[in-house]
């Protein structure tokens, strides 16, 4: 029983950091319909691009976010959003799925601030905010 529970214990583990790695968003500069910006990026695993999309249209409620596709692009944009703790103004919050792999999806974000495009180093108050909501919606 003791050997049960221990080799249990080591592959939980063992395991840990391979699923908290696939969860958690990193800072990157992408292109999208507005240009180049800063943005958050999750790699998403068993869903598709759609499917992404609209799990992010739902968790943007809990914001008061109602995203709409943007005219001659391919992401979302949801605008006027209130994210207290990330800024004192309202966000714009852009969106991108796309297909990566057999099974999975590629998810940008881009908050733009009005002007600038939140990014860790021009802003290191709003900007954790911003990653841990990413985490929040990777983990649906």
């Amino acid at each position: 029983m003791l050997k049960k529970n221990l080799l249990l214990l080591l592959s939980v583990f063992t395991l840990l950091p391979t699923l908290s790695a696939q969860h958690k968003a990193r800072e990157v500069q992408a292109s999208f319909s507005q240009g180049s910006g800063n943005a958050l990026q999750l790699e998403i695993d068993g869903l598709e691009a759609g499917e992404v999309e609209k799990l992010w249209s739902k968790f943007l409620k809990d914001y008061d976010g109602k995203p709409k596709k943007v005219k001659k692009g391919d992401e979302l944009m949801a605008d006027d959003v209130t994210i207290k703790r990330m800024s004192n103004n309202t966000v714009d919050i852009y969106s991108l799925a796309s297909k990566r792999g057999d099974d999975g999806a590629l998810f940008t974000v881009w908050f733009d601030l009005g002007g600038a495009y939140l990014s860790s180093s021009m802003h290191p108050d709003g900007f954790p905010e911003a990653r841990q909501m990413m985490d929040r919606f990777a983990l649906l």
